[in-house]
C-alpha cells in the first residue's frame, strides 16, 4: 500500500438563502492504498469504452465507505461504483472506481 487516497461524501446539511441544499464534499478518511487500473488491452478485451477509466483500490477494512462517495487519487476524482469487503477476514476491502475522461 504505497498510494495515499482520500474518500469524501456529499454533505447536504447546509442550505443557501433560498433554502436549497448546498452540495459540499466532506472528507471521510485519508488512507494508504494499493491502486490498480485496467490496462488498454484489458479494456479493449472487455469491450469497455476507453473514455472511461476503471480501477480497483485496496485499503484496510472500514465500515464507513459506500457507493455514494468519491475517491481522490493524485488529484483526480473517481466515483466509487462498488465496495467489496473481505468478509472472511475483514482485514481488507476493495473499492471499484471509475472516471469519465
Amino acid at each position: 500500500m504505497n498510494h495515499r487516497v482520500t474518500i469524501e461524501f456529499i454533505d447536504r446539511s447546509r442550505v443557501d438563502r433560498a433554502g436549497q441544499p448546498i452540495r459540499e464534499y466532506v472528507e471521510v478518511c485519508s488512507v494508504w492504498a494499493n491502486v490498480r487500473f485496467e490496462r488498454g488491452a484489458e479494456a479493449m478485451r472487455n469491450s469497455i469504452n476507453t473514455a472511461i477509466r476503471r480501477g480497483s483500490v485496496r485499503i484496510r477494512y472500514r465500515e464507513d465507505i459506500n457507493e455514494g462517495m468519491r475517491l481522490i487519487h493524485k488529484g483526480r476524482t473517481y466515483g466509487i461504483t462498488n465496495v467489496l469487503p473481505d468478509e472472511e477476514t475483514m482485514e481488507f476491502m476493495d473499492i471499484l472506481i471509475k472516471r469519465r475522461s
